[in-house]
């Protein structure tokens, strides 16, 4: 003979929001002048995804690549939907037009 589980009870609106209002007023009275971490997630995805790009971008031939060229590759990793070929084409042009006046500087000092 099998039993039915028990229905499930289904909060009304207002006992949501009693519910609530209820741990907002808790919390607030727990409140101190230290920052409630409790709301954080413990770990990130985000991160994790980063330190797996990382991973993968500084394998045994890369050990001597520069900081500021690791920070743009995984900036430009992790912001990929954000580049467009504008962006790309207006970024190339204006380092080639910096390295042209360095060369110019250079050319001057001689």
């Amino acid at each position: 003979m099998k039993t039915e589980p028990a229905p499930r009870r289904r909060r009304t609106p207002a006992e949501v929001k009693a519910t609530i209002e209820d741990r907002a007023k808790a919390w607030e009275e727990d409140r101190s002048k230290y920052i409630d971490l409790n709301w954080l997630p413990a770990t990130s995805v985000e991160v994790e995804r980063l330190f797996t790009t990382m991973k993968c971008m500084l394998g045994y031939l890369r050990k001597r690549m520069s900081a500021e060229t690791l920070e743009t590759i995984l900036f430009l990793r992790m912001n990929w939907d954000l580049v467009t070929n504008e962006i790309t084409s207006k970024a190339v042009q204006t380092a080639l037009e910096d390295d042209e006046e360095d060369e110019g500087e250079v050319d001057s000092y001689q």
